[in-house]
């Protein structure tokens, strides 16, 4: 079974309720995961961006706190995207953001987050100073650098990482992190680098991933590995390009 954070339908698009009770109560995990991708292509199809607008204005208080400080090592598209719809979200949702600290990668959009959010924003002097400040770190490579900068990095135990690096896999994550440290992978669909509410995928389930992307839509868990790779191949392709350039 797949766990989710929001009632069984994840993600904010106005399907028809028959079409959720249907999953909910036929479709296995696969089968839930398959009817999502579906569901969101029918919204993007459809045109359902003012209906996602008004379903985050209306969105339900978080379940579980955010870490005090979240990092971002590489500030693309889909960093940035993250850390606004963050400190975007309405009081409703989140009365108090986190603050952030962000790497120097791609220093025009970190300065532009650091010009809009002053309060809530920090640029670093390095990569290195983002793990040592925050509580919780995203990772949002390129895949063609991912490995050498991490590997250049130190990881201390205890660290709570989310990478949404595709081109590496948890196993090698665990690897290239080191002993002790507390990492997850993620796979946000479109909605969320476009500001809108949207599902993320990730394996495995961990409360931090989960209190993060709740905020941008709902966060959905795959119970294994494979589970996950196999809806990576699916979904995953359409988001090389939120990574490059980070």
């Amino acid at each position: 079974m797949t766990r989710a954070l929001d009632p069984w339908l994840p993600f904010s698009c106005p399907l028809p309720s028959a079409m959720a009770r249907w999953g909910a109560q036929r479709a296995g995990a696969a089968g839930r995961l398959a009817l999502a991708a579906l569901a969101v292509q029918l919204c993007a199809a459809a045109g359902q961006e003012e209906a996602s607008a008004r379903s985050a204005t209306a969105a339900p208080p978080l379940r579980g706190p955010l870490p005090g400080k979240i990092g971002v090592v590489g500030v693309g598209t889909i960093g940035s995207a993250l850390v606004q719809g963050i400190l975007r979200a309405p009081p409703s949702r989140l009365a108090d953001p986190p603050p952030f600290v962000l790497s120097p990668r791609n220093a025009a959009k970190a300065a532009a987050l650091r010009a809009e959010f002053p309060s809530k924003v920090t640029v670093a002097s390095s990569d290195q100073q983002v793990l040592d400040e925050a509580a919780l770190v995203v990772l949002a490579l390129p895949g063609s650098t991912a490995e050498g900068v991490l590997q250049a990095l130190r990881f201390r135990q205890g660290l709570q990482v989310v990478s949404l690096i595709a081109a590496v896999k948890f196993p090698r994550l665990e690897a290239l992190l080191g002993p002790g440290v507390n990492c997850t992978v993620a796979l946000p669909m479109r909605a969320v680098p476009r500001g809108q509410r949207g599902v993320t995928l990730g394996f495995p389930w961990r409360p931090y991933a989960e209190a993060m992307f709740s905020v941008t839509g709902s966060y959905t868990a795959a119970d294994s590995l494979e589970d996950f790779t196999s809806h990576w191949l699916q979904w995953g392709p359409s988001w090389g390009t939120f990574t490059r350039g980070s």
